[in-house]
């Protein structure tokens, strides 16, 4: 078996997912930028969504402190897919300005489902690389964002016959139906990602890593590895991957390059007026953050920012406003900021499985009061495992 490409995207979510947010950019403006968030919290307005243990959907109002599952079917358990709330069978859910977007898989492509903003009312729009697979394509999407009249999308287009494949990235105007390759060909999905999208706008890098580098390092038998040896040269390697990133006007279709081949240099995110970005160093198989800067939307000037600058403008609050809303306590995690607080989870139930391990069995959705952090948390939701 050959060692699997890894994926800095990934690879980077697992190292800061501790520290990740739902940032200001999941806010519900189309004028705003908008990206990824791995903590499955979604804000809108003030307050989350979320799903539970049963995939159904539900809506925390941190105001009232008021938990609802959007279901409107009667006598509901709210126990499986017959519930109106359940949202397992789809590829996800993003929520952009006053709905909710899902995609919907079927043999041969995705279709975007709309939703009113209480999950409620459920409409197809467009169906995702139609064109692709009228020309005898399967078409696998990744991950996807919607802003204003655009979705847009990460995916695997596949060849029916011969089973090659490739990944691209593409963007389709909801009310028109009008899809538009942004950028494709590329050999792993490691090679591109969306960074954020604003309606007809995005930001995306492509990365490159010489074939034959590359495969000295995912193209040998795992069975034959010297592991020592391996690590070593993976930094060697993966220290020469190169990223260019790049804005897009699907409209218009002009592109603005902010900055190309520049190596150990990832995107993060974007705001009205910046891209935030992570010079990053690698020990083994491991990516660590060593330097952040910001590039300007409109003059491409950049300029270094510390680590509480960035992460005070991704997800309003630094690591050390953290530990003291937290009071230390290892517990207690916290993703989102919301105007009444903030929003994160409490371990209630741990099962010992080593001499320095553990499984979390019992865990609680908790509000942290913004103004007196020190106050018990507000329990809104406890599952166990």
């Amino acid at each position: 078996m050959k060692v699997k490409k890894l994926s800095l995207i990934i690879c980077l979510a697992l190292l800061l997912y501790a520290f990740t947010a739902c940032s200001k950019n999941e806010k519900t403006q189309t004028t705003e930028w908008e990206s990824y968030s791995t903590t499955g919290f979604k804000v809108y307005k003030d307050g989350v969504f979320f799903t539970d243990n049963n995939t159904i959907l539900h809506y925390f109002d941190a105001s009232s402190k008021e938990n609802v599952i959007l279901c409107d079917k009667k006598d509901c358990q709210h126990s499986g897919s017959s519930c109106h709330g359940y949202i397992g069978s789809s590829r996800g859910y993003v929520v952009s300005g006053e709905h909710i977007y899902t995609l919907n898989s079927n043999d041969s492509f995705d279709t975007l489902i709309e939703s009113n903003i209480d999950y409620t009312n459920h409409r197809e729009t467009v169906s995702l690389g139609k064109a692709l697979t009228e020309q005898g394509y399967y078409i696998s999407a990744d991950s996807f964002l919607v802003s204003g009249d655009y979705l847009y999308y990460l995916a695997q287009v596949t060849n029916f016959d011969t089973g090659d494949s490739y990944y691209g990235i593409y963007g389709i105007n909801i009310k028109t139906g009008k899809e538009t390759t942004i950028a494709d060909r590329q050999k792993s999905s490691s090679d591109l990602n969306i960074v954020s999208v604003c309606g007809p706008e995005i930001i995306y890098f492509t990365s490159y890593l010489d074939e034959e580098l590359s495969n000295q390092i995912y193209g040998i038998e795992q069975e034959t590895i010297d592991w020592e040896q391996w690590n070593k040269k993976f930094k060697e390697i993966e220290e020469q991957r190169t990223y260019s990133v790049y804005r897009y006007n699907i409209e218009t279709r002009e592109t603005t390059v902010f900055y190309e081949n520049k190596t150990t240099t990832l995107p993060l995110f974007a705001n009205e007026n910046s891209l935030y970005c992570m010079n990053y160093t690698i020990e083994e198989t491991s990516f660590a953050a060593d330097k952040y800067f910001t590039v300007d939307q409109k003059t491409q000037e950049e300029k270094t920012v510390t680590e509480d600058e960035y992460y005070k403008a991704f997800r309003g609050y630094t690591d050390r406003e953290k530990e003291t809303i937290t009071g230390g306590n290892e517990n207690i995690s916290i993703y989102c900021l919301v105007d009444s607080g903030y929003i994160g989870t409490r371990t209630d139930k741990k099962v010992p499985t080593g001499e320095n391990s553990y499984l979390i069995t019992k865990q609680s959705y908790v509000l942290i009061d913004k103004n007196n952090p020190q106050n018990e948390p507000f329990v809104f939701y406890t599952f166990e495992k």
